[in-house]
């Protein structure tokens, strides 16, 4: 595996190796919102991505990325080869990573989004 592998350890390029790269790959089991996948998207990469915790939220199957399950090792491997395979075309296809990120996940529209919530549970009456 080290032949085939390189662990770099704690990165602080991970815009730069991140540029070299055409597919990015994320497989957690447990996940919150996952920063990593919304910097790939931003770099304009095609993602695939595991439905694991808050990703499919960002991930949605063949609209920002591929989306595969959890903790399953033939959908991981499908969804990789189905990238690779068809790279041109989910390039062009998941291109608006960057304008998709910034709608939904920029800091104004999540503040936004809060202060809207906020708004709703003042508002409430019980």
């Amino acid at each position: 595996m080290k032949e085939k592998i390189i662990f770099a350890g704690f990165r602080t390029d991970i815009d730069k190796l991140l540029s070299l790269a055409d597919i990015f790959v994320m497989t957690s089991v447990e996940e919150g919102l996952c920063t990593s996948i919304l910097d790939a998207l931003t770099l304009n990469k095609v993602v695939v991505a595991t439905d694991a915790g808050g990703i499919p939220e960002i991930i949605k199957d063949e609209e920002t990325g591929i989306l595969v399950k959890k903790c399953n090792v033939d959908s991981i491997a499908c969804g990789i080869n189905r990238a690779i395979e068809n790279i041109e075309y989910y390039k062009d296809k998941f291109s608006k990573g960057k304008e998709f990120v910034k709608k939904f996940f920029s800091v104004e529209s999540m503040v936004k989004g809060n202060l809207e919530i906020y708004k709703k549970i003042l508002n409430f009456k019980a």
